[in-house]
């Protein structure tokens, strides 16, 4: 049931105003070895937005996820800010809850990534919520509003 929901989500959500890219993300210095590949990834006028959907509930990946994204950041030769949105979309009992998740990303974020400035410079925004189809087709301050702040450069 998570790869198709996550299919669906990938096929499907939008975020106004901005354009779905396809690519994956390489180290500057050896450009042929892709390292992240996230689920989707919009392009404005100066924001990268990159989005990843999480139907598993697995706690363990948010927290790679994160650093991957950071780490794309760092190693990006784009001028472009970079924002990462979290959607929760966990069915079970267990569920991760987007007040949980924000305590744990954040933790990372002021307490590890924090402590390299160059590590977040290149970053607008970091957030999680829960998925919910009212989602699609927001335009992204829309989009920010729903999430719980992990990071805002503002």
């Amino acid at each position: 049931m998570g790869k198709r929901k996550d299919r669906i989500f990938k096929d499907n959500f939008e975020i106004k105003k901005l354009k779905k890219i396809r690519e994956t993300f390489k180290y500057m210095e050896e450009r042929e070895k892709t390292f992240y590949t996230p689920d989707l990834i919009f392009k404005g006028i100066d924001n990268i937005v990159v989005l990843e959907h999480s139907s598993t509930g697995d706690r363990k990946v948010h927290i790679g996820e994160l650093t991957q994204f950071i780490e794309y950041s760092v190693n990006s030769d784009s001028g472009s800010k970079k924002s990462l949105i979290i959607f929760l979309d966990g069915k079970s009992k267990n569920a991760p809850k987007k007040e949980i998740e924000l305590k744990r990303l954040k933790f990372y974020v002021d307490n590890v990534f924090s402590l390299n400035p160059s590590y977040l410079e290149n970053i607008f925004f970091i957030g999680v919520t829960k998925y919910m189809k009212k989602l699609n087709n927001l335009s992204f301050d829309e989009l920010r509003k729903e999430c719980e702040i992990i990071y805002c450069s503002e």
